[in-house]
């Protein structure tokens, strides 16, 4: 799709994007599903780098073990 032109983009962008009119009597109704949405989504963003420094916090000190049982 990107080499026909496309371009990437995310679900919320295109949700909110698609649904132009948020001054109009359908905004309530997209709201109750966008907001909960949006914010999930920034949950897991704000989890998930924590975990994957986490996890790399603990290969480096599993490799830092490994290193010093070598050299023993």
């Amino acid at each position: 799709m990107i080499q026909a032109g496309a371009v990437p983009n995310t679900t919320a962008a295109m949700i909110t994007e698609w649904f132009r009119d948020w001054a109009g009597p359908l905004a309530p109704a997209a709201r109750e599903v966008l907001v909960p949405f949006i914010k999930d989504i920034a949950i897991v963003e704000d989890i998930y780098p924590r975990l994957e420094t986490a996890k790399a916090a603990d290969a480096r000190a599993a490799q830092a073990r490994e290193a010093s049982k070598a050299h023993a």
